[in-house]
């Protein structure tokens, strides 16, 4: 009864955060409610670490953990935390540059990294009432951007446009947050469809979502994981040998349907679009922007290699003035931090990977959190850095299917020798 109350709370907390956000930045900017919330996240991620969050990472997550376990699993992402807490308190200390901004962002982490590790850790979709909860708030979500697509004519929601025609800053909402959301709701609802049709055409639905939206990072990593989520399909026992030769021949159709419409439109369609500027990065103003940044701030890596220089890409520009990768953390945090970031990144993936091929974990939930978690290795080694919270959740997400494979290996293990 504990384990489905935890994972029924996780469930809800994970649709409040992502989901909420996502309706709460639409009715917003569309005038439909005040901005009585803020910008929603922080408000969400407060409220499940006050309700939740710790009640179930130590009761329900941690209790049950082996050594081992919480060495290898666990540890590092404590360690992470205590890494962005010294440099903090560091940063309070002595006049670092940005010190207020920097201690902002800071704090943000260290509830955001918690909260979503906490959340992603203890998340379980077997339920049919949550799968079905998933599934409708999806649906819901993409209703919203065909009805916007329909009475506008136009496949891009500039929700900074929008927030801005809103009176609100055009900051309020931002495309990689609307993204974040799709992604992760329409990835975690995709468990449970096991008609091939259907997981294509609602594979195709996250596609047209992302597009809409215009977040580049979010819409071509999701594209690149599509053909391992084939690979995935193919291997899990879970689906039929008929079913796995109906969905592989259905994804090949589609990508040929896809590129055929892609050709036929190049006439009429207009590929000037942010949506394909990554056809064209060397003219793209937003890249060659990212380039320079990049530069001007590895530059306080190399000068502090060890401890890193906390708050320093505020002299760059201000608060998003950081370096567009995972290196941002070497930067801010120092090198031991980002070790850790890398770690708990990759490793966990790859221990994963050998779990699914090697010891036969296979099942849906593992080939989504692969997914999301192969997602989030390209996205921060090319272009998010330290503060995408989307990794955080991430790297809860693996860590939960790991220890939940290595306890019931214990127990099968403990099983024999009685």
């Amino acid at each position: 009864m504990t384990k489905k109350i935890l994972s029924w709370n996780a469930n809800i907390l994970f649709l409040l955060i992502f989901a909420g956000q996502y309706f709460y930045i639409y009715f917003v900017t569309s005038a439909k409610l005040p901005p009585f919330l803020g910008g929603y996240f922080s408000i969400a991620c407060l409220f499940s670490l006050v309700v939740f969050s710790c009640h179930y990472f130590f009761l329900g997550t941690i209790k049950n953990l082996s050594r081992s376990d919480f060495i290898f699993w666990i540890l590092p992402f404590l360690l992470f935390l205590l890494m962005v807490l010294i440099q903090l308190w560091l940063g309070s200390i002595y006049a670092a540059p940005g010190r207020d901004g920097a201690a902002y962002q800071s704090l943000n982490l260290l509830l955001y990294a918690f909260v979503l590790f906490v959340v992603g850790c203890c998340l379980s979709f077997s339920g049919r009432e949550t799968l079905k909860l998933g599934k409708i708030v999806f649906f819901i979500m993409m209703f919203v951007l065909l009805s916007y697509v329909i009475s506008t004519g136009s496949l891009f929601y500039n929700v900074g446009y929008v927030a801005k025609e809103a009176g609100l800053e055009e900051s309020f909402g931002t495309y990689q947050t609307m993204a974040r959301s799709v992604m992760l709701v329409g990835l975690i609802a995709l468990i449970g469809i096991t008609s091939p049709v259907l997981k294509v055409l609602w594979l195709g639905l996250l596609l047209f979502g992302l597009f809409v939206i215009g977040a580049r990072t979010e819409l071509y990593t999701f594209f690149a994981i599509i053909p391992l989520y084939v690979v995935l399909t193919m291997f899990n026992t879970e689906v039929s040998s008929a079913g796995k030769l109906i969905f592989l021949g259905l994804v090949i159709l589609a990508v040929i349907f896809i590129s055929l419409m892609l050709l036929l439109a190049q006439t009429s369609f207009d590929f000037n679009m942010r949506q394909f500027a990554i056809f064209s990065l060397n003219s793209d103003a937003s890249w060659s922007s990212r380039l320079r940044l990049d530069d001007a701030n590895t530059q306080f890596i190399v000068n502090n290699p060890i401890a890193g220089s906390h708050g320093s890409h505020f002299l760059q520009g201000g608060a998003g003035a950081y370096i567009h990768n995972w290196t941002s953390v070497w930067q801010n945090y120092g090198l031991f931090a980002f070790l850790l970031y890398v770690y708990m990144t990759a490793v966990p993936l790859i221990y994963l990977f050998f779990l699914y091929f090697v010891r036969n974990y296979r099942n849906e939930f593992v080939v989504i959190g692969i997914c999301i978690a192969l997602i989030v290795l390209i996205s921060v080694s090319m272009s998010k850095s330290f503060n995408w919270e989307v990794t955080y959740f991430s790297w809860g997400l693996v860590t939960g299917l790991l220890l939940k494979r290595l306890t019931e290996l214990r127990v099968s293990k403990a099983t024999e020798v009685i």
